[in-house]
């Protein structure tokens, strides 16, 4: 059986727009729902993503075939139940770092920077291929939902937005051959529950 998880899907897009900033030597550490104490940890720079809420509406009946794909030798049919809504929280964080010379660096105008190229890219495409899906060919429509908001502490910067993602609810279902396959006279069939030929 195959699952498809949508906010594991619409946070690895996310976080590839974010990772294609040009300025950053190397993907920076990302976090999933997280906390100041994970972030603290460091390494720096650092994606923070973090939901807020989740509306999901079923409000599709799962009886056209949406389409089918094949992962592991197994076959399967998808159909679209509904739609939803995510909005969360994007962090870029940075420490106050050093310059070499015992001089902290203030990182505030690289996370500034970083910001705009992100939620630019974002107002740009607004529609983007999903990451990590199972179903090849999928995208997300996604919107920025406030202005930027800033954080100075002691050692730890920050620059947060909000966004909102949406996308379609699929669900898959296994594909059986019949018994007659064998023969070359039958097709695929849908089966409720496959482990009973388990």
């Amino acid at each position: 059986m195959i699952v498809r998880n949508e906010i594991e899907i619409s946070y690895a897009t996310l976080r590839d727009i974010i990772h294609s900033f040009p300025r950053l030597s190397a993907p920076p550490r990302t976090v999933f729902e997280y906390d100041v104490e994970a972030v603290r940890a460091g390494p720096f720079p650092c994606v923070g993503i973090r939901k807020v809420t989740t509306p999901i509406k079923k409000m599709i009946d799962k009886h056209e075939e949406y389409t089918r794909t094949e992962h592991e030798g197994k076959h399967y049919a998808w159909y679209e139940t509904g739609r939803y809504t995510l909005t969360c929280t994007v962090a870029l964080f940075m420490d106050d770092g050093d310059n070499g010379e015992g001089m902290a660096i203030n990182p505030i105008p690289f996370l500034r920077e970083w910001e705009l190229y992100v939620m630019k890219k974002i107002s740009r495409h607004v529609r983007f291929l999903t990451v990590d899906d199972p179903v090849p060919g999928e995208a997300v429509h996604i919107k920025t939902m406030s202005e930027r908001f800033e954080q100075h502490g002691k050692r730890l910067y920050s620059v947060k937005n909000t966004v909102q993602i949406r996308g379609k609810l699929l669900e898959a279902e296994e594909l059986l051959p019949p018994l007659s396959e064998s023969n070359g006279n039958g097709s695929w069939v849908i089966h409720q529950d496959p482990s009973i030929f388990k």
